[in-house]
Protein backbone atom coordinates (compact mmCIF):
# COMPACT_ATOMS: atom_id res chain seq x y z
CA UNK A 1 0.00 0.00 0.00
CA UNK A 2 1.24 3.71 -0.82
CA UNK A 3 0.01 6.48 1.08
CA UNK A 4 0.71 9.84 -0.80
CA UNK A 5 0.40 13.12 1.39
CA UNK A 6 -0.42 16.20 -1.16
CA UNK A 7 0.29 19.81 0.01
CA UNK A 8 -1.62 21.50 -2.47
CA UNK A 9 -0.83 25.72 -3.21
CA UNK A 10 -3.76 27.90 -2.70
CA UNK A 11 -7.03 28.47 -1.23
CA UNK A 12 -9.56 25.49 -1.65
CA UNK A 13 -13.34 26.88 -1.23
CA UNK A 14 -15.80 24.46 0.35
CA UNK A 15 -19.10 23.77 1.65
CA UNK A 16 -19.95 24.77 5.45
CA UNK A 17 -21.66 23.15 8.53
CA UNK A 18 -25.44 24.63 7.44
CA UNK A 19 -25.36 23.67 3.76
CA UNK A 20 -28.75 22.05 2.81
CA UNK A 21 -29.16 18.50 2.49
CA UNK A 22 -29.54 18.24 -1.59
CA UNK A 23 -31.13 15.27 -3.35
CA UNK A 24 -31.29 16.63 -6.74
CA UNK A 25 -28.35 15.36 -8.93
CA UNK A 26 -27.22 19.19 -10.58
CA UNK A 27 -27.33 20.63 -7.07
CA UNK A 28 -24.60 18.19 -6.21
CA UNK A 29 -23.56 18.45 -9.54
CA UNK A 30 -22.96 22.20 -8.69
CA UNK A 31 -21.11 21.54 -5.45
CA UNK A 32 -18.80 19.27 -6.39
CA UNK A 33 -18.01 21.14 -9.70
CA UNK A 34 -16.64 23.71 -7.61
CA UNK A 35 -14.49 21.99 -5.42
CA UNK A 36 -13.39 20.06 -8.29
CA UNK A 37 -12.19 23.42 -10.26
CA UNK A 38 -10.87 24.84 -6.93
CA UNK A 39 -8.87 21.17 -6.71
CA UNK A 40 -7.40 21.96 -10.17
CA UNK A 41 -7.27 25.56 -9.82
CA UNK A 42 -4.48 24.99 -7.30
CA UNK A 43 -2.13 23.98 -9.70
CA UNK A 44 0.26 21.06 -9.56
CA UNK A 45 0.41 19.48 -5.83
CA UNK A 46 3.66 19.67 -3.87
CA UNK A 47 4.15 16.20 -2.19
CA UNK A 48 5.43 15.48 1.05
CA UNK A 49 4.42 11.70 1.54
CA UNK A 50 5.41 7.93 3.37
CA UNK A 51 4.67 5.07 1.58
CA UNK A 52 4.57 0.82 2.61
CA UNK A 53 3.41 -1.79 0.55
CA UNK A 54 0.05 -4.13 2.30
CA UNK A 55 -0.19 -7.62 1.62
CA UNK A 56 -2.63 -8.38 5.24
CA UNK A 57 -4.65 -6.14 6.82
CA UNK A 58 -5.49 -6.30 10.17
CA UNK A 59 -9.31 -7.39 11.71
CA UNK A 60 -10.61 -3.67 12.57
CA UNK A 61 -9.15 -1.76 9.52
CA UNK A 62 -11.32 -1.06 6.35
CA UNK A 63 -10.24 -2.12 3.24
CA UNK A 64 -10.90 -0.88 0.34
CA UNK A 65 -11.23 -2.74 -2.54
CA UNK A 66 -11.11 0.23 -5.32
CA UNK A 67 -8.75 2.62 -5.87
CA UNK A 68 -9.68 6.18 -4.19
CA UNK A 69 -8.19 9.62 -3.33
CA UNK A 70 -8.77 11.30 -0.35
CA UNK A 71 -8.70 14.74 1.35
CA UNK A 72 -10.05 16.88 3.95
CA UNK A 73 -10.90 20.41 2.49
CA UNK A 74 -10.78 21.79 6.31
CA UNK A 75 -9.39 20.86 9.54
CA UNK A 76 -7.31 17.55 9.56
CA UNK A 77 -7.69 14.10 9.07
CA UNK A 78 -5.96 10.68 10.16
CA UNK A 79 -5.24 7.54 8.81
CA UNK A 80 -3.43 4.41 9.88
CA UNK A 81 -2.12 2.35 7.49
CA UNK A 82 0.61 -0.87 7.44
CA UNK A 83 2.51 -3.33 5.90
CA UNK A 84 3.44 -6.73 7.20
CA UNK A 85 5.30 -5.16 9.99
CA UNK A 86 4.41 -2.32 11.52
CA UNK A 87 1.87 0.25 11.60
CA UNK A 88 2.22 3.90 10.97
CA UNK A 89 0.12 7.15 11.40
CA UNK A 90 -0.84 9.75 8.47
CA UNK A 91 -1.60 13.35 9.53
CA UNK A 92 -3.72 14.68 6.57
CA UNK A 93 -4.64 18.34 6.63
CA UNK A 94 -6.18 21.46 4.17
CA UNK A 95 -4.64 20.64 0.77
CA UNK A 96 -3.25 17.64 1.23
CA UNK A 97 -4.92 14.18 -0.09
CA UNK A 98 -4.48 10.20 0.36
CA UNK A 99 -4.19 7.86 -1.91
CA UNK A 100 -5.34 4.70 -1.43
CA UNK A 101 -4.46 1.58 -4.02
CA UNK A 102 -6.92 -1.32 -4.92
CA UNK A 103 -7.17 -3.68 -1.65
CA UNK A 104 -4.95 -1.83 0.07
CA UNK A 105 -6.43 -0.69 3.95
CA UNK A 106 -7.14 2.67 5.86
CA UNK A 107 -8.13 3.30 9.43
CA UNK A 108 -9.74 6.80 8.94
CA UNK A 109 -10.84 9.13 11.86
CA UNK A 110 -12.45 11.93 11.04
CA UNK A 111 -11.90 15.04 13.20
CA UNK A 112 -13.98 17.32 14.78
CA UNK A 113 -15.47 20.45 12.32
CA UNK A 114 -13.54 19.34 9.48
CA UNK A 115 -14.94 19.27 5.55
CA UNK A 116 -14.03 16.17 3.77
CA UNK A 117 -13.59 15.36 -0.02
CA UNK A 118 -12.73 11.64 -1.57
CA UNK A 119 -12.99 10.07 -5.38
CA UNK A 120 -13.81 6.92 -5.75
CA UNK A 121 -13.48 4.84 -9.25
CA UNK A 122 -15.88 1.93 -9.30
CA UNK A 123 -16.42 -0.74 -11.79
CA UNK A 124 -18.38 1.20 -14.32
CA UNK A 125 -18.73 4.82 -13.00
CA UNK A 126 -17.18 6.99 -10.25
CA UNK A 127 -18.26 8.58 -7.24
CA UNK A 128 -17.48 11.82 -5.74
CA UNK A 129 -18.60 12.45 -2.28
CA UNK A 130 -18.37 15.55 0.08
CA UNK A 131 -19.32 16.06 3.92
CA UNK A 132 -18.78 17.99 6.85
CA UNK A 133 -17.75 16.59 10.55
CA UNK A 134 -19.80 17.90 14.13
CA UNK A 135 -17.66 18.79 16.80
CA UNK A 136 -17.27 15.63 17.95
CA UNK A 137 -16.11 13.96 14.62
CA UNK A 138 -19.00 12.50 13.28
CA UNK A 139 -20.46 13.45 9.77
CA UNK A 140 -23.60 15.73 9.08
CA UNK A 141 -26.12 13.89 7.30
CA UNK A 142 -27.07 17.85 5.88
CA UNK A 143 -23.79 18.57 4.71
CA UNK A 144 -23.54 15.36 2.61
CA UNK A 145 -23.41 15.39 -1.40
CA UNK A 146 -22.61 13.25 -3.84
CA UNK A 147 -22.80 11.74 -7.22
CA UNK A 148 -22.22 8.12 -8.60
CA UNK A 149 -21.67 9.30 -12.29
CA UNK A 150 -24.22 8.05 -15.63
CA UNK A 151 -21.26 7.69 -17.28
CA UNK A 152 -18.51 5.32 -16.74
CA UNK A 153 -15.04 5.84 -15.86
CA UNK A 154 -13.30 7.55 -18.76
CA UNK A 155 -10.43 5.21 -20.36
CA UNK A 156 -8.15 8.31 -19.52
CA UNK A 157 -8.47 8.17 -15.70
CA UNK A 158 -8.02 4.63 -15.52
CA UNK A 159 -5.12 4.68 -17.13
CA UNK A 160 -4.05 7.70 -14.85
CA UNK A 161 -4.84 5.66 -12.09
CA UNK A 162 -3.10 2.67 -12.66
CA UNK A 163 -0.03 4.63 -13.44
CA UNK A 164 -0.22 6.50 -10.00
CA UNK A 165 -0.65 3.02 -8.46
CA UNK A 166 2.33 1.20 -10.37
CA UNK A 167 4.75 4.26 -9.33
CA UNK A 168 3.46 4.20 -6.00
CA UNK A 169 4.67 0.49 -5.62
CA UNK A 170 7.98 0.85 -6.36
CA UNK A 171 10.47 0.41 -4.17
CA UNK A 172 11.67 3.81 -3.87
CA UNK A 173 8.75 6.12 -3.33
CA UNK A 174 10.03 9.01 -2.60
CA UNK A 175 12.50 9.15 -5.78
CA UNK A 176 9.25 9.00 -7.77
CA UNK A 177 7.51 11.85 -5.87
CA UNK A 178 7.46 14.21 -8.73
CA UNK A 179 6.10 11.69 -10.62
CA UNK A 180 3.21 11.00 -8.27
CA UNK A 181 2.60 14.39 -7.70
CA UNK A 182 2.02 14.80 -11.60
CA UNK A 183 0.13 11.72 -11.80
CA UNK A 184 -2.10 12.85 -8.74
CA UNK A 185 -2.64 15.80 -10.70
CA UNK A 186 -3.34 14.14 -13.65
CA UNK A 187 -6.09 12.24 -11.87
CA UNK A 188 -7.26 15.47 -10.36
CA UNK A 189 -8.13 16.87 -14.48
CA UNK A 190 -9.48 13.35 -15.45
CA UNK A 191 -11.71 13.56 -12.68
CA UNK A 192 -13.22 17.15 -13.09
CA UNK A 193 -13.53 16.50 -16.55
CA UNK A 194 -15.57 13.45 -16.51
CA UNK A 195 -17.95 15.04 -13.71
CA UNK A 196 -18.43 18.18 -16.43
CA UNK A 197 -19.45 15.60 -18.93
CA UNK A 198 -21.34 13.30 -16.84
CA UNK A 199 -23.52 16.47 -16.17
CA UNK A 200 -24.51 16.64 -19.35
CA UNK A 201 -26.58 13.80 -19.38
CA UNK A 202 -30.08 13.33 -17.62
CA UNK A 203 -30.21 10.85 -14.96
CA UNK A 204 -33.69 9.02 -14.27
CA UNK A 205 -34.23 7.31 -11.08
CA UNK A 206 -33.75 3.22 -11.81
CA UNK A 207 -30.32 4.25 -13.24
CA UNK A 208 -30.00 6.65 -10.24
CA UNK A 209 -30.80 3.55 -8.02
CA UNK A 210 -28.52 0.93 -10.34
CA UNK A 211 -25.84 2.78 -9.33
CA UNK A 212 -25.96 2.92 -5.68
CA UNK A 213 -26.48 -0.62 -6.01
CA UNK A 214 -23.46 -1.24 -8.00
CA UNK A 215 -21.21 0.76 -5.54
CA UNK A 216 -22.98 -1.22 -2.16
CA UNK A 217 -21.76 -4.42 -4.00
CA UNK A 218 -18.54 -3.44 -5.04
CA UNK A 219 -18.15 -2.66 -1.15
CA UNK A 220 -19.78 -5.32 0.59
CA UNK A 221 -19.31 -8.40 -2.15
CA UNK A 222 -16.68 -10.22 0.15
CA UNK A 223 -19.48 -10.74 2.63
CA UNK A 224 -22.77 -13.18 2.34
CA UNK A 225 -24.90 -10.40 0.99
CA UNK A 226 -28.41 -10.96 -0.60
CA UNK A 227 -31.06 -8.81 -2.39
CA UNK A 228 -33.33 -7.96 1.01
CA UNK A 229 -30.02 -5.97 2.22
CA UNK A 230 -29.52 -4.60 -0.78
CA UNK A 231 -33.30 -3.82 -0.60
CA UNK A 232 -33.02 -2.09 3.20
CA UNK A 233 -29.94 -0.16 1.65
CA UNK A 234 -31.75 1.50 -1.15
CA UNK A 235 -35.06 1.52 1.43
CA UNK A 236 -37.22 0.15 -1.71
CA UNK A 237 -38.66 -3.68 -1.68
CA UNK A 238 -37.15 -6.76 -1.94
CA UNK A 239 -39.22 -7.05 -5.40
CA UNK A 240 -37.90 -3.95 -6.72
CA UNK A 241 -34.38 -5.41 -6.76
CA UNK A 242 -34.82 -7.19 -10.26
CA UNK A 243 -36.86 -4.43 -11.95
CA UNK A 244 -33.81 -1.92 -11.02
CA UNK A 245 -31.28 -4.04 -12.62
CA UNK A 246 -33.51 -5.44 -15.54
CA UNK A 247 -34.35 -1.79 -16.28
CA UNK A 248 -30.23 -1.45 -17.06
CA UNK A 249 -29.52 -4.88 -18.70
CA UNK A 250 -28.01 -5.94 -15.39
CA UNK A 251 -29.17 -8.97 -12.95
CA UNK A 252 -28.26 -9.00 -9.25
CA UNK A 253 -26.73 -12.56 -9.30
CA UNK A 254 -24.02 -11.31 -12.50
CA UNK A 255 -23.12 -8.20 -10.77
CA UNK A 256 -22.44 -9.44 -7.52
CA UNK A 257 -19.93 -12.28 -8.94
CA UNK A 258 -18.75 -9.45 -10.98
CA UNK A 259 -17.83 -7.93 -8.36
CA UNK A 260 -16.29 -10.60 -6.23
CA UNK A 261 -14.37 -11.89 -9.20
CA UNK A 262 -12.73 -8.61 -9.76
CA UNK A 263 -11.79 -8.78 -6.42
CA UNK A 264 -10.65 -12.19 -6.29
CA UNK A 265 -8.21 -10.86 -9.76
CA UNK A 266 -6.92 -7.86 -7.85
CA UNK A 267 -5.89 -10.04 -4.84
CA UNK A 268 -4.47 -12.62 -6.88
CA UNK A 269 -2.05 -10.28 -8.14
CA UNK A 270 -1.32 -8.53 -5.03
CA UNK A 271 -1.75 -10.86 -2.25
CA UNK A 272 0.61 -14.14 -1.30
CA UNK A 273 -2.27 -15.80 0.54
CA UNK A 274 -4.03 -19.20 -0.59
CA UNK A 275 -6.36 -20.04 -3.37
CA UNK A 276 -8.59 -20.87 -1.03
CA UNK A 277 -8.10 -17.75 1.50
CA UNK A 278 -8.86 -15.54 -1.93
CA UNK A 279 -11.61 -17.10 -2.66
CA UNK A 280 -13.22 -16.72 1.06
CA UNK A 281 -11.92 -13.33 1.67
CA UNK A 282 -13.66 -12.11 -2.14
CA UNK A 283 -17.00 -13.47 -0.81
CA UNK A 284 -16.99 -17.29 -2.51
CA UNK A 285 -18.18 -19.99 0.06
CA UNK A 286 -16.69 -22.39 -2.16
CA UNK A 287 -13.16 -22.88 -3.14
CA UNK A 288 -13.21 -25.28 -5.21
CA UNK A 289 -16.61 -23.34 -7.18
CA UNK A 290 -14.68 -20.33 -7.17
CA UNK A 291 -12.06 -22.09 -8.95
CA UNK A 292 -14.47 -23.73 -11.52
CA UNK A 293 -15.88 -20.08 -12.25
CA UNK A 294 -12.38 -18.25 -12.05
CA UNK A 295 -11.70 -20.86 -15.46
CA UNK A 296 -14.85 -20.61 -16.99
CA UNK A 297 -14.63 -16.69 -17.48
CA UNK A 298 -11.10 -15.85 -17.62
CA UNK A 299 -9.59 -18.55 -19.50
CA UNK A 300 -7.57 -19.96 -16.71
CA UNK A 301 -6.94 -20.85 -13.38
CA UNK A 302 -6.67 -18.53 -10.13
CA UNK A 303 -3.30 -20.32 -9.32
CA UNK A 304 -2.05 -19.46 -12.86
CA UNK A 305 -3.27 -16.12 -12.92
CA UNK A 306 -1.19 -15.26 -9.50
CA UNK A 307 1.81 -16.91 -10.92
CA UNK A 308 1.63 -15.02 -13.92
CA UNK A 309 1.45 -12.26 -11.80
Amino acid sequence: MCIISIDFLGTIEHSDNNSTFVTMQTDSHQVLSKIMQQLVSAGPPKLVYTAHTQMHAPRDAQQFPLPRIMMPLSGSHRFTCSDRLDKQSVAVTEHQAVFTAPMAWTKSQHQANTSFFALVCHHGFTRYLTFSTNNKGVAIPNSKYWIHTKLETSNALRSSLLAMHNTAKRTDCKANNLCLRHQLFSCLLLAHDDLLKDKEHDSDQAHSQWRHACAWIDENCHQDINRDELATFLTVHPNHIARIFRHNNDRFPQRLEQARMARASTLLSQSLSSISDIAISSGFQSPSYFIRRFKLIHGITPKKMASNS
